[in-house]
This record gives C-alpha cells, sequence and structure tokens, in this order.
C-alpha cells in the first residue's frame, strides 16, 4: 500500500542548486517582444505562484534563480492580459493533511482577463516521504450521471479538491460566471488531478463555457473507466500535458547537460493529444527514443505509475548534482517545471495564444427565446439536418466556435455545414465532417444577429417558413433582416442596430476609441486610435452595412480605392453604397469584416494604442487582438 501510494503522488520542494547546474546554459527560445503571450506561458507562471501559496510573482523565490523564470516574467508582466489577471487574482488558502499525514496548506488561485476565467492548482505543500506515506483508497466518481459508474479516482485527492471546491472555488465562479465565456485550469503535480476534477466537476455546471487544460507533471487521476469518460466531455476543446515519463535515451540537446553525464531516464517534454483520443501518443525528442505522454493523453488500465520504479531505475549523474538518485529525480518533477518543454514547444511552435473569443454558444431564436437550433441524433447519424426545437440542457444544442467553423461539441469533428454547398434559398444546412471548405464557414453578424454565409453573405441561416413547432427545419435563405433569422449566442458580442451613434473601443484598452483625425469631414479624412472622449469625432451608426459618422451622416468609413491589400488605408468618405463601404461586425470574434474581401479585416497598425495610430485593413487573423473592437451599446 505503501510502495503504492508513492507511484502516484509527488511532493513539492523548493528551487534547488541543480536547476541552476542543469540550465545554466540552456537556450532561451523567447523572443524579446513583450506580445503575444500564450496559454501555457501564462498557466505555467500561475502554477508556480500557487505552488508558493502568492498572488503575484514579485518575490524572487517564486520567480527562482532560473533566468528562464524571469524571462517567462518579463513577457507577461508586460501584457494587459497579465495586469487584468493580476488585479483580479483571488487566493483561496486552507489546511489541508496530506497523503503522509504530514499537516500542509492547499490552494486555489483564481482569476480573469480577456472574457477567461483562469484557476490553478498547487502540488503537495509538505516534503511529504513517497515511501511510507499512507495512501486513503480509491473512491467511484461522485457524477455517476455523466461518468461511467465503473469509474474510480483517489479518494485523497478527490477530498481534497472537494474542500477547495467548497471553500472557495465555487463561490468564485458563481460570482464570476457572466465575465467570462472560457475557462483555463492548470497546475503542476497534485495540482494537475485537482485541474482534472475540476474539468469533469464543472463541464456539467457549466455546459456554455469552453474549457482548456494545461497540466505539469500531472500523475494518472483516476481508473481506464473515468480516463475514458473525461476524455469525451463535450466542452473541454483542449488539453495539454507536460510530462517526464519515458524510457532510457540520452538527454537531449536542448538541456545541455554537464559532459560525461550520461543519462536521464525522464525527460521534460511536450504532447498534445488531439481529439482526446485513447491511443498511445509518442514523441521522438532530441533523436535520442520516444516519450509517452502521462495523464489523460493516454489509456491507463490501472492506477500504478511509473514514478517509484523510475527513481530506481535511472542513471544520473549523481556526483555532479551531489543528491541521491531519489532527491536529483524529485528535482527534476518539481524545480524544473517542465521549463525545457516548454522552450521546445515555443521553438516547435506549438503554442496557443488566449483566445477569449473561443466560445460555447447555443443557438437560440430571438423572436422566441424557447426555440434553439439542434440536430437530432446528431453525435450518431451520418448528416443530420439543422432543425428548430424546445431550447433543452442538451448536449445535441451546443456548438463551439472561435471564429467562422461552428463545431459540434458533442462531436467536434463535426461542423455547421451547407450540403453540397447549395447556395440557393431553401438549402438544406446539416452537420458533416469538418473540412475548412467555404460550405463550412459562416460570420455571426452582431448588428443584426444573423448567421451570414462567408462565401455570400446575402444568405443567413434561416427557419422554414416561419414555423417554430419542434423539428421543423433550418436551412439558407436570403438575408431579409426579420425575426425568422435573428439568432441568439449568449457568449457573442452584439450591439444594437437601431438609429443611434455609438463610439467603437478598442477591445484591450476600452479607454482607446476609433476617430476621425482632427474632426473633420473632409473626403480622404484618416482614420486612427484616440483617447476615448465624448465628441463627434468619435461616433458612429450603422445603417445596415455602412458605418455613417454621426458629425456628418452622408459621410462613412471607407476602404480607400476599394484596396483589400494589407495596410490599406481607411478613411472617411462621401456615403455611396459600395462594398468600399460595407462592413460586417463580427460578434464571435469581435473584428470587423470588409464587403470587399471578407477575409480582410479593420487593424490597428501595429497594435500600438498610442494617440493618432492608424487604423489600416489586414488579413483576418484567429486570436489577433489588434483586430478586436467592441461597439459601446
Amino acid at each position: 500500500m505503501q510502495q503504492l501510494l508513492s507511484t502516484v503522488f509527488f511532493r513539492t520542494v523548493g528551487a534547488g542548486l541543480f536547476f541552476l547546474f542543469l540550465f545554466a546554459t540552456a537556450p532561451v527560445y523567447l523572443p524579446a517582444q513583450s506580445t503575444p503571450v500564450y496559454e501555457d506561458e501564462y498557466a505555467l507562471l500561475l502554477s508556480r505562484m500557487v505552488e508558493k501559496g502568492v498572488k503575484s510573482p514579485n518575490d524572487g523565490d517564486v520567480l527562482g534563480p532560473v533566468k528562464y523564470w524571469q524571462d517567462l516574467w518579463n513577457r507577461c508582466s508586460s501584457t494587459d492580459t497579465w495586469t487584468q489577471l493580476m488585479a483580479n487574482a483571488q487566493l483561496i488558502a486552507l489546511p489541508v493533511t496530506e497523503y503522509d499525514g504530514s499537516k500542509g496548506t492547499t490552494y486555489a488561485l483564481l482569476s480573469r482577463s480577456d472574457r477567461v476565467a483562469w484557476l490553478a492548482f498547487p502540488g503537495v505543500s509538505t516534503n511529504a516521504n513517497l515511501k511510507t506515506g499512507e495512501k486513503s483508497g480509491f473512491i467511484k466518481w461522485p457524477n455517476k450521471t455523466n461518468f461511467n459508474n465503473q469509474a474510480d479516482v483517489h479518494e485523497y485527492f478527490y477530498k481534497e479538491w472537494q474542500t477547495l471546491r467548497d471553500g472557495g472555488v465555487a463561490t468564485w465562479l458563481q460570482n464570476n460566471k457572466s465575465q467570462f465565456d472560457k475557462i483555463i485550469v492548470t497546475g503542476h503535480s497534485k495540482g494537475g488531478v485537482l485541474a482534472q476534477y475540476f474539468v469533469a466537476d464543472y463541464a456539467w455546471v457549466m455546459p456554455a463555457k469552453t474549457m482548456h487544460l494545461v497540466a505539469f507533471g500531472s500523475p494518472n487521476s483516476g481508473s481506464k473507466e473515468f480516463v475514458q469518460a473525461w476524455s469525451r466531455i463535450p466542452n473541454l476543446a483542449r488539453a495539454k500535458f507536460y510530462t517526464t515519463r519515458g524510457t532510457f535515451k540520452p538527454a537531449p540537446s536542448i538541456l545541455n547537460p554537464v559532459p560525461g553525464s550520461t543519462t536521464l531516464d525522464d525527460l521534460i517534454t511536450w504532447k498534445e493529444a488531439p481529439g482526446f483520443s485513447m491511443e498511445v501518443f509518442t514523441l521522438t525528442v532530441g533523436g535520442g527514443g520516444t516519450v509517452y505522454p502521462r495523464g489523460l493523453s493516454r489509456p491507463v488500465d490501472n492506477y500504478l505509475t511509473d514514478y517509484y520504479y523510475r527513481l530506481d531505475r535511472q542513471i544520473l549523474p549523481v556526483s555532479a548534482s551531489g543528491k541521491s538518485n531519489e532527491d536529483f529525480a524529485l528535482t527534476i518533477h518539481d524545480d524544473s517545471y517542465y521549463l525545457a518543454g516548454l522552450q521546445q514547444a515555443y521553438k516547435d511552435g506549438k503554442l496557443d495564444r488566449v483566445l477569449p473569443q473561443d466560445i460555447r454558444s447555443v443557438i437560440t431564436l430571438e423572436t422566441d427565446i424557447t426555440k434553439c437550433v439542434s440536430f437530432k441524433d446528431g453525435a450518431s447519424t451520418d448528416s443530420p439536418q439543422a432543425q428548430l426545437n424546445d431550447c433543452s440542457e442538451s448536449w445535441s444544442q451546443n456548438l463551439v466556435s472561435n471564429g467562422l467553423q461552428f463545431k459540434y461539441a458533442p462531436r467536434m469533428g463535426r461542423c455547421l455545414d451547407l450540403k453540397n454547398s447549395n447556395i440557393s434559398k431553401g438549402a438544406t444546412v446539416q452537420l458533416y465532417d469538418c473540412n475548412g471548405t467555404n460550405a463550412q464557414k459562416w460570420i455571426y453578424d452582431g448588428i443584426h444577429k444573423t448567421i451570414r454565409l462567408q462565401a455570400n453573405p446575402d444568405y443567413c441561416l434561416n427557419y422554414y417558413q416561419g414555423a417554430t413547432g419542434n423539428d421543423n427545419e433550418v436551412d439558407l435563405w436570403y438575408c431579409n433582416g426579420n425575426g425568422k433569422q435573428r439568432w441568439i449566442l449568449p457568449n457573442a458580442t452584439t450591439a444594437t442596430a437601431a438609429d443611434t451613434f455609438n463610439r467603437i473601443h478598442f477591445a484591450l484598452d476600452p479607454h482607446k476609441c476609433i476617430d476621425v483625425a482632427k474632426a473633420s469631414t473632409a473626403n480622404g479624412t484618416n482614420i486612427q486610435i484616440y483617447h476615448c472622449h465624448q465628441a463627434a469625432s468619435q461616433y458612429w451608426h450603422f445603417d445596415g452595412n455602412a458605418i455613417r459618422y454621426y458629425a456628418d451622416k452622408n459621410k462613412c468609413l471607407d476602404l480607400s480605392n476599394s484596396n483589400t491589400s494589407n495596410g490599406a488605408n481607411i478613411q472617411l468618405y462621401d456615403c455611396n453604397g459600395s462594398k468600399a463601404q460595407q462592413w460586417i461586425y463580427d460578434g464571435i470574434t469581435r473584428t470587423f469584416r470588409s464587403g470587399v474581401n471578407l477575409d480582410k479585416c479593420i487593424d490597428l497598425s501595429k497594435g500600438d494604442t498610442t494617440d493618432n495610430t492608424n487604423i489600416q485593413l489586414w488579413d483576418c487573423q484567429e486570436g489577433n487582438t489588434n483586430q478586436q473592437f467592441v461597439i459601446e451599446d
């Protein structure tokens, strides 16, 4: 029993001299600029903070002696996202008895920014003994409704998650739920398991929230049945496990080992399991061997990990480190925090930016909010047609979109699709395997609350003949603005299309607005960003597709010479009804797409929020914050 315990739980120790030794000459692949910053980088720093029980990384002990931590801090701390995270951070601290009986503290660090909630959980808080601790056993996962009845989890870990949930996490989520559309949850070691239990619990409590998980050194969290049920959670859009599981191999060059050292049995590596399929994924690292990711990216036949046995078979440069084999392995697990893996992932371009618009929505009819778009047997039939049905808690009505595609939540490999790419009145709308074609590209018009076909935005999602009975077909029809085509996506950004004038704020800096240079009304006047004020030069009205200027309602926002090349200028010009003056406000991505080319968006030059910075046209890019604007309502 004691030996089994040591295979599952890890302890957390302070930063060690070995980490300096190991990484003193390690390359740092992060560029000097402060943006963009990626989910995994924020997650790593937040997990480091919660490990130390603080909600600010200013303490040098939190950052540790390794230059990489400081590099990471320098990148994160210079962003608006990080400023918001620190301003909104809340730390929950509760007493806990660790698995060997030692008394410690467990934490949860919670915050939010850019419509994203962040949760971080810590590892073991004491020097709990790996070999002599006592395990409290296994229990059935309490939520039987959504998991296999045979799904088991670690009782000790689950009770700690329950303590944190009831001790403040649940309250924080309830109080802040209207402030975010996506949840990113992270944790190191034991914290990775707590993060997995969080997802398993709250996926069903908050089905409209998209969830991402980034875990560092997480042990297995439960039985095979639990893992399989967990991997099928519909609103779990992405999971990453930075792991240390592997076979004998040379240390990769990224670690720059001291000459003469032999091999490390465990390497700091990265792998994402696409689609959460339960096969074993492998990754060759540094030409030195194959690494098998630990955690929920592979099936587990039992609870036993190889951690304890790994300690006995590792070949380590003990003389160089001055540590025993066990302490040396623990130092790798605790102090490294998988930084080399993160570096390698960054170098390989395998990191994901923070995308606040990655949202989950039920498409609800505005004129009858009891009716929603659904797909009968959508997860099992080949090409189910879109229908109108009573809104319910069923997953058959959940879709996920981060711009253009609507993916079906119960089966993320299927997308909202125009059958046979037939652009005509009454054409069938269905689910079909995602393929990236124009038949699957849709734009949610946040002004008119219509879902337009990108290939021809004059066509909209429509319910058949206006009948709202159950199982009534949802099809394609010429956009006409009536109630049959107005849809509510609860997490999308919308604005009124009434005869009012509004300011347009830069999303990441709401103190900056789109402005007419020098408040001029002359043709060709430049459009820029400027600090928000009450003058007429910042007020605009949407009369359909055009954006009219308040100071002169005969002037419109215009794409100069209809030029769609990157960097093309946007100006003020006489309203003329041309495509150069047609704009669609995408309520999911919070972007303005050009009527001349819907793949082009209004863009803030270089993302510079200095007054008088130019507004231009640029390729629409997923998650590009230079293109995100919010219309004042």
